[in-house]
């Protein structure tokens, strides 16, 4: 690892210190008004805690050599959305780990399908946030073809936690094509770390019906220690919609 990547991956980490708590600790993005009511206390601290580390990001990528250069336009006037793509799919290889972290980010927040393929490869980094920030872009662009779920699944069993984390929200952004998934997300609800059992409740809770194989599991998450995952846990239940889920998730 030259210095410049080292340097880089420090700042990587400062910025992502404690992801899973941090982050991925909270309401997932397609929660309603009625979930954050229903969460503890410390789902609304958790929130506010992104907020305020999201303002901070902001300041340390302006300060001294930015994490990752704005996207420059051509000579002949600005880059075209396939022109952004294509510069921030080369960016993923860059040896500069926090250029290569913001590349899945802008990726991710574009919706590029035409990113997948390159996505997936960021998977495999050396960096776990690369590997993060690429599998929760590959859940905000949605996209549910062959090679997707296997891979966020195996990231399931990531050595990183935040990275299994942010491969169950994936998942669960994906939605009901990620049912191949849901053995791997059953393991994923025993997990030592609250912030990736309740991502896998959440994940189980949007594939729906096709998730019934882990209603024993969802049941038996009522009764964790932890307010969210039993939250996640319960709306998990009533969207899996059968009737012993059903019956379950409403006592």
């Amino acid at each position: 690892m030259n210095k410049l990547d080292a340097n880089s991956r420090r700042k990587s980490d400062a910025r992502y210190e404690d992801f899973e708590s941090r982050i991925l600790y909270r309401v997932p993005l397609s929660a309603s008004s009625s979930d954050f009511q229903n969460c503890d206390k410390t789902c609304h601290a958790d929130l506010l805690c992104l907020l305020f580390w999201c303002l901070v990001s902001v300041l340390i990528s302006g300060c001294g050599k930015p994490m990752a250069s704005p996207i420059p336009t051509s000579e002949s006037g600005p880059r075209s959305q396939n022109q952004t793509t294509q510069l921030l799919i080369t960016r993923l290889k860059d040896a500069d780990a926090g250029i290569r972290v913001n590349a899945a980010e802008e990726l991710g927040r574009s919706g590029a399908a035409e990113a997948v393929s390159a996505l997936i490869d960021a998977m495999n980094d050396d960096y776990w946030g690369v590997r993060l920030s690429a599998a929760m872009a590959l859940g905000d662009i949605g996209d549910a073809s062959e090679p997707v779920v296997p891979t966020l699944a195996k990231a399931l069993r990531d050595e990183n936690p935040s990275v299994r984390s942010g491969a169950a929200w994936a998942l669960g952004r994906i939605g009901e094509p990620a049912k191949a998934a849901v053995p791997a997300l059953i393991e994923a609800l025993h997990e030592d770390k609250a912030s990736i059992r309740f991502n896998a409740a959440y994940a189980l809770g949007r594939i729906g019906e096709a998730a019934k194989d882990a209603v024993p599991a969802l049941i038996e998450a009522l009764r964790d220690e932890d307010g969210q995952v039993r939250h996640f846990a319960t709306e998990a239940l009533k969207q899996i919609g059968t009737p012993e889920a059903t019956e379950t998730g409403t006592q």
